[in-house]
């Protein structure tokens, strides 16, 4: 009965060929989209950013440090909202001597940790400097600069963008700080006990 089926079901040449190039296509979209956003953090809303942070290590005794809502990240066109988590540190004077932002591909979306990247690149690339240290690598960028006592480090980790900001601070400490708090946010969250009751 193959004058009963339509004519563009009949079976044609090449077909098969081009479902599976459609297939492969359906599978790879999604992968190179969501490329280099494996950071454990990437998909999350919101993060306790002091409570990922909490063992940072302190220049100094009397420092205090708080949540807080973020003056620090730009809030991008279309995006559900501004950054992850804030966390500031302040001296024994109450003066704020560091803070951190982060921002991820979740709440980042529709545009992602790139954009926001390349735009806070651009903003501090355009700024006066005295001195501006940049590194590339696979899905990871970041970029240094020093303003008189004032540091900032951008870094942006496979799907996270993390701000970090020292004012008063020594070169030494920050880096030692800025290392330890991608370690920190690298490690996954800790578990909280499970207690089962068998009592009825």
């Amino acid at each position: 009965m193959p004058e009963l089926e339509p004519r563009w079901y009949r079976r044609r040449r090449g077909a098969g060929l081009l479902l599976l190039a459609f297939a492969l296509a359906a599978f790879a979209a999604p992968l190179w989209y969501f490329r280099n956003s494996d950071h454990p953090l990437s998909g999350q809303d919101v993060v306790a950013l002091c409570d990922r942070l909490d063992r940072l290590p302190l220049p100094e005794a009397g420092w205090s440090r708080a949540a807080g809502t973020s003056p620090g990240l730009p809030r991008l066109p279309g995006t559900d909202a501004e950054a992850a988590g804030y966390c500031i540190w302040r001296d024994a004077r109450g003066q704020v001597a560091f803070e951190a932002v982060l921002s991820t591909n979740r709440n980042t979306r529709p545009l992602g940790v790139d954009a926001l990247y390349e735009r806070m690149r651009g903003e501090v690339v355009a700024t006066r400097n005295d001195e501006l240290r940049e590194a590339d690598g696979p899905g990871e960028r970041s970029i240094r600069s020093r303003r008189g006592n004032s540091r900032e480090w951008l870094i942006e980790d496979h799907g996270i963008v993390l701000l970090l900001r020292g004012y008063r601070t020594e070169d030494a400490w920050f880096d030692h700080a800025a290392t330890a708090a991608l370690e920190a946010l690298r490690a996954p969250p800790a578990q909280p006990d499970i207690v089962i009751s068998t009592s009825s």
